[in-house]
């Protein structure tokens, strides 16, 4: 429940075109989903992070996604989910940290990483 976890998840999906319009108009499904997995877990949803898209270096999309909760013992915690569309393979590149100012941190620097990211 305290430390860092930044993963990189190769989905076994390949060549996959989302569009980010279709997706931000949808992000509510994604909070309902979010808040129905907190519930079921007594833990409380603070808030969500705004929906975005952008290409990274490789000028392949990138998804984001995020949420802020607090679970039943008062910890705060944040989630980062980013969706990187590679020719190959689409990769979730996800970060679970405390909610507190490293936390923050850890969240901009990994967005600043994969805005400079590359697929092969």
């Amino acid at each position: 429940q305290k430390n860092t976890s930044i993963s990189v998840i190769p989905t076994g999906v390949m060549k996959i075109d989302l569009d980010p319009k279709l997706l931000e108009k949808n992000y509510d499904k994604y909070k309902n989903g979010r808040k129905m997995w907190a519930k079921k877990r007594g833990q409380k949803i603070l808030d969500f992070e705004k929906f975005k898209s952008f290409k990274n270096k490789s000028n392949n999309k990138v998804i984001f996604a995020g949420y802020r909760y607090e679970t039943k013992t008062k910890i705060k915690n944040l989630e980062h989910s980013y969706y990187i569309l590679c020719p190959k393979e689409t990769f979730q590149v996800k970060l679970l940290t405390l909610l507190d100012s490293q936390g923050e941190k850890w969240g901009q620097l990994l967005d600043k990483n994969i805005k400079a990211s590359f697929c092969l």
